[in-house]
């Protein structure tokens, strides 16, 4: 069995914290950015989730590797697809969750298992049209007739038992 850190250097999947000497200043940017909208979701829980300064420090660098490539754009309509979520009630939202707004930034606001918009009301289709509705039925009884006759034997015909 491999040790950890062995795992760890060899996965290419798994992203490694990244320290800020690592950024860019756009990516560091954006880092900080994600941090401040995730901050106005709601600022108490983001306080408990991170109470100073070190483990605010430490989370950006966890989460940098998977933050640094989106734009600001992107950002904006994860956290409003976010906000959406947590408005509609749709279950795991009342909390904050980083990774639940990183796969909503990563997804363009949709969430695999999400069921696609559920509380959006139905649109019912235009009631049919009680005139065609009406000729369909006679039509369909006119070709009813004509298969019957198909299979009616006149009565003089009718073999004995």
């Amino acid at each position: 069995m491999k040790p950890i850190s062995t795992i760890l250097r060899t996965s290419t999947q798994l992203k490694s914290p990244m320290g800020s000497s690592e950024l860019k200043e756009r990516e560091r940017d954006v880092v900080a950015y994600f941090f401040l909208r995730l901050r106005m979701i709601n600022g108490e829980q983001f306080d408990r989730l991170f109470p100073d300064e070190r483990t605010e420090a430490l989370a950006k660098r966890e989460y940098a590797a998977h933050l640094k490539d989106f734009s600001r754009e992107e950002i904006d309509r994860g956290i409003a697809a976010y906000h959406e979520n947590r408005q509609y009630g749709v279950n795991g939202f009342q909390f904050l969750d980083v990774d639940r707004a990183i796969g909503l930034i990563k997804n363009s606001g949709l969430i695999e298992g999400n069921p696609a918009r559920i509380h959006k009301l139905f649109e019912p289709q235009a009631l049919p049209d009680k005139t065609a509705e009406e000729k369909s039925r006679r039509a369909g009884a006119r070709e009813l007739e004509k298969m019957r006759s198909l299979f009616d034997t006149p009565d003089s015909q009718t073999p004995s038992h």
